[in-house]
């Protein structure tokens, strides 16, 4: 059966979905139709005998017809993948192609200038990773780009990592799953589908979990899932309190009751019903959970904690009816009440660290006042459709993405840029779900649907980045794998090495001890928290983390390298001055330039349409556009040739500059100007200097990176003058210009092969081969999607000081989790012999309560350190 896979742009709600899907699915020849408005993709199945090449076009057609786009199709003919390509797009995109966006966000946060500048034009280049850097295709690997559909589940009963392991490994082996993620600290999995696969049954998966051992349920919305996931938490935090106050009271009943208790008397048999109780109480959730991985063929923490709890109250039990030398029951209580209450700690903290991502989720409204037929109704956010219109009167929150049709407000966007300036909104103007509006009362028409907006999208995103892994967290997974049964193993061998030494109850103890201390829980929390607030706490900055390797990699950087336009500068370039040959006018110029510049959405050429539209010049319609990659674009013009770009275009075309047109433009070229030269018909007409202002921002953001040691380097296909006048300006000393894309990844390449970690900001068409192939690829979140969809990290701000804060986000990150996990492994290698009894003839032992203190204390350092990443982000 041949599959064909499709790219579609344009789709916003589910009633895009369905229309694409209604359309396919009416082509003659077509057995199934799978749309992902998610993914922006679509995945047709064809009737057998059906080839792919006789129903391209008629697909193109019909997606064409419901008002769509495509970017690219690919061919699945069970045998492989092969590449095609689709008249929309002159780019080859391999289905596999690890730049495919997940979902668009280059507009995310203001206005989007979509488009490639003049120094920045589109070219063929190639996307993939490259296959000397495994980090980068690791985390590439991860993404969701590469699959067909995803499912959400809730995951109940998860306590440390090794249950992570067992849950991932359970949901890979159901049949059409590409991949697995489970994110410990949220208690959620993803799974993926390849994506020529049909949806997998949800039902398989609920079965798979279970049949491991754990409990399994669909993932609720955004809104829905906030207030599950509380009261979760919240019914959680409560049981391990009174179970930690039942031990806390058993514990002193216990120690009073002592010098009864080896009595045949009351004494002995009240201490041994309160443990009996206080075992089934505080100890129930252990053995059940232990229970339900035996019953798996698995063990984890509840096993330990259960054989380590159950092997004490044993030894307790035999020691009052006079088998084998003393153990009290005090001894399993106090184990269970710093077990109970480290778990209480450790699920407080884990709220506090997934505060900020379900503040984001708690900003969607629940309803929306929708205007019908001139009269505002209060409507479920949810039922809401494309294309209404929405009130939204001061002091409400916006409940959908929407552009303004009627009033003028200011509205508080925090959320989304991490500054509280109010920002202006007027007829024409985008209103995020989840900002405030401040003042006057705006009406708008919804552009998105609940779960499709950028507030969806951003909390999405999240998500995906808590579900990736860095190449450190899989090394701890391997280790996690094995350590279970390497302590099982410990603890057995710890008995047996006392008892043959004629001493079984301290063998017991340092059994007992052994299990208990080495609970994987801060292994299974070390990174995941860590990435859980990093990632949370840069979305609230404006900084959307893709992949946690970034994180990984963003904090050892050494070289920062910047593009010029809408990077340095701000991307919104003025006309500043004008030279023409005798003979010409400046207004002929001008609308020479703003008609042929009207078909390109590039900065400079907007500048020059503006400037002509100012003066109230006229723009004809240009035919047979050309691209001059790097150099700049040709057309015919009422049957004249027309060339404008670069001076290197018009000297590879043979047309003569005069000596005192190049000294005019030099001195603006000096001056961090842009000079856009203009031929009709091989003669020079005159040039254009382009001015693009430099954000202070830019200059402060230099000199803090240089502060740090990182080098700073600027790569543009801009002039040489240009660009130099720019870099002495900003502080750079190292400049490359008069690059094209091909340049740009040349010399991305030849630093990482000198051993420099790399990280690449842009915004333009031409940056993308650069951000896909640098360590840590940062884009400007106006930016071109291309550059948006290949980075590694999107700045939504997109301002340059976005990047300095991006790379102390990542070096905190960074150190927590090498924190986090040196203190879990550390503890471990130190505590484990202790426990064992190793050095008892030194005076040094662990009791068995001591090991369960010190096991929560454990956890409970790591997740009140992965914290400090917030702290230390904003400092």
């Amino acid at each position: 059966m041949t599959t064909i896979l499709i790219e579609i742009t344009g789709m916003h709600c589910q009633g895009c979905v369905r229309s694409v899907t209604g359309a396919l699915t009416a082509l003659p020849g077509v057995a199934n139709v799978q749309v992902s408005l998610e993914q922006e993709s679509a995945s047709v199945d064809l009737d057998a005998g059906i080839s792919g090449a006789e129903m391209i076009p008629g697909i193109e057609q019909a997606i064409r017809d419901c008002g769509f786009q495509l970017q690219a199709i690919s061919r699945d003919e069970t045998a492989g993948v092969a590449s095609g390509q689709s008249e929309a797009n002159d780019r080859t995109i391999d289905p596999d192609d690890k730049a495919v966006p997940l979902y668009s966000i280059g507009q995310l946060g203001q206005d989007a200038r979509i488009g490639p500048s003049l120094e920045e034009s589109p070219s063929n280049f190639p996307t993939e990773d490259r296959p000397d850097s495994p980090s980068r295709e690791t985390a590439r690997s991860q993404s969701p780009s590469v699959a067909g559909f995803a499912i959400k589940l809730e995951i109940e009963g998860m306590h440390c990592a090794s249950c992570v392991s067992q849950v991932e490994s359970a949901l890979s082996q159901v049949g059409q799953v590409a991949s697995a993620h489970v994110n410990l600290p949220l208690k959620q999995a993803t799974v993926r589908t390849a994506k020529s696969a049909s949806p997998v049954n949800v039902e398989s998966l609920i079965d798979a979990v279970r049949r491991a051992g754990y409990s399994a349920r669909v993932a609720l919305d955004s809104a829905e899932r906030v207030e599950q996931i509380e009261l979760r938490d919240l019914a959680e935090r409560r049981g391990w309190l009174l179970r930690g106050a039942a031990s806390a009271v058993a514990l002193v009943l216990l120690l009073a009751a002592g010098p009864l208790a080896w009595i045949p008397s009351y004494g002995g048999w009240f201490s041994f019903v309160i443990a009996s109780v206080l075992q089934i109480y505080a100890g129930g959730p252990f053995f059940i959970g232990a229970f339900r991985r035996l019953s798996a063929g698995s063990a984890n923490m509840d096993t330990l904690v259960a054989l380590g709890t159950g092997v004490a109250f044993a030894a307790a039990v035999a020691g009052h009816f006079g088998i084998g030398e003393r153990m009290t029951f005090a001894e399993p209580a106090m184990i269970f009440t710093f077990l109970t209450t480290g778990k209480w700690l450790e699920s407080r903290a884990r709220g506090q660290a997934s505060k900020a991502i379900f503040g984001l989720m708690k900003l969607t409204s629940d309803e929306a006042k929708v205007v019908r037929k001139g009269v505002a109704e209060s409507v479920a956010t949810r039922d809401v459709l494309c294309g209404e219109t929405i009130l939204v009167e001061p002091g409400e929150t916006a409940p959908l993405d929407a552009i303004v049709s009627d009033g003028v407000s200011h509205m508080n966007e925090s959320w989304l840029t991490g500054e509280s300036t109010p920002v202006p909104k007027q007829v024409g103007e985008t209103i995020f779900a989840g900002a405030i509006n401040l003042d006057g009362a705006l009406q708008a028409n919804v552009t998105r649907e609940l779960d499709d907006t950028t507030l969806a999208q951003v909390v999405h995103l999240v998500h995906e980045t808590q579900q990736t892994k860095t190449d450190v967290q899989r090394l701890a997974d391997q280790v996690v794998a094995w350590f279970v049964p390497i302590v099982l193993a410990i603890a057995f061998v710890t008995t047996i090495g006392w008892s043959v030494a004629g001493d079984w109850t301290s063998g017991v103890r340092c059994a007992v001890a052994v299990l208990v201390v080495a609970c994987p829980c801060a292994l299974g929390l070390a990174t995941p928290m860590a990435i859980l607030v990093g990632s949370s706490r840069g979305a609230r900055r404006g900084i959307l983390v893709k992949n946690a390797q970034s994180l990984e990699s963003g904090g050892i950087v050494d070289v920062v390298l910047l593009d010029k336009t809408g990077t340095i500068t701000a991307g919104q370039p003025e006309v500043v001055a004008v030279g023409v040959e005798p003979g010409v006018k400046d207004d002929v110029l001008l609308q020479i330039a703003a008609s042929v510049e009207s078909s390109s959405r590039h900065p400079l050429a907007a500048a020059i349409a503006r400037r002509a539209k100012l003066e109230g010049l006229e723009t004809r319609v240009a035919s047979e556009l050309v691209i001059h990659e790097g150099l700049g674009i040709e057309a015919k013009l009422d049957s004249d040739r027309i060339l404008i770009g670069a001076a290197r275009l018009l000297a590879r075309e043979g047309i003569e500059v005069p000596a005192a047109q190049v000294e005019q433009a030099a001195v603006h070229e000096e001056s961090s100007k842009t000079v856009v030269w203009i031929s009709k018909q091989d003669h020079l007409l005159g040039w254009i200097a382009i001015a693009d202002p430099i954000p202070s921002e830019s200059h402060e953001a230099v000199a803090e990176l240089k502060r740090r040691g990182i080098e700073v380097v600027m790569l543009t296909g801009d002039q040489e003058k240009t660009a130099e006048a720019v870099a002495r300006e900003v502080g750079v000393s190292r400049v490359k210009a008069e690059l094209k894309p091909q340049d740009k990844l040349d010399f991305v390449d030849r630093l990482r092969r000198e051993g420099r970690v790399v990280a690449m900001v842009g915004d333009g068409v031409n940056d993308g081969p650069a951000l896909v192939a640098a360590d840590v690829g940062l884009a400007m979140g106006a930016g071109a999607d291309i550059a948006v969809d290949s980075a590694d990290i999107v700045l939504v701000n997109s301002g340059l000081h976005g990047a300095v804060e991006t790379l102390d986000l990542a070096k905190s990150t960074r150190s927590i989790v090498r924190q986090n996990l040196a203190w879990a492994f550390g503890y471990n290698v130190v505590l484990l012999p202790v426990a064992a009894g190793l050095f008892a003839n030194v005076g040094l032992r662990l009791h068995p309560a001591m090991a369960a203190a010190a096991m929560a204390m454990s956890s409970i350092s790591v997740v009140l350190n992965a914290l400090r990443v917030g702290w230390r982000s904003s400092h």
